[in-house]
């Protein structure tokens, strides 16, 4: 049976307020424009997930938001988890081979560098950076997450707002 892990990195932020800590940083326009955008063209490939973990930082959780209600997820039922924020691949890993076996296609929204260091750990592919409100499709043939481990991950897909409609991150 097969895995579909589908990394995504939070759309732009707004650094315009020195005042907001990086935790609470928004999504700036652009990042706006660009998650809802990207909603709707997983939606158009009829990918939809199973569950959704997101950071809990503002960015990546709105990101989460948007690309869920796209596709017709509930947003309210997005999984926050604090672990990956200001994280390690390791953190990231176990949130990974902890998901239930029920659930073949999981959605994981948060941050670089981490998220750039997860796909190319699980598929050897040489990406040297995963851009904003980028979405990489990595799968498995495997049929249990607890089995996700470096270079058994296919690289499917990686679908960016600049390969997809030309717009700069």
């Amino acid at each position: 049976s097969m895995k579909q892990l589908y990394v995504m990195r939070h759309a732009k932020s707004d650094w315009s307020n020195p005042e907001w800590t990086d935790f609470s940083r928004p999504l700036n326009q652009r990042g706006l424009h660009a998650a809802p955008k990207m909603g709707t063209f997983l939606k158009s490939l009829n990918i939809v997930p199973d569950i959704v973990y997101s950071s809990d930082a503002n960015r990546a959780l709105t990101t989460a938001r948007f690309l869920a209600e796209k596709v017709g997820y509930d947003s309210n039922a997005i999984i926050q988890n604090h672990s990956l924020y200001e994280s390690t691949l390791a953190q990231y890993l176990s949130v990974i081979t902890a998901i239930d076996d029920v659930h073949s296609t999981a959605w994981i929204v948060g941050h670089n560098p981490i998220q750039t260091l997860l796909v190319q750990y699980c598929t050897d592919a040489p990406i040297s950076h995963l851009p904003t409100c980028a979405v990489a499709h990595i799968e498995f043939d495997i049929p249990s997450w607890n089995m996700v481990s470096r270079s058994l991950g296919m690289l499917r897909n990686i679908y960016t707002p600049k390969t997809l409609w030309g717009d700069d991150e």
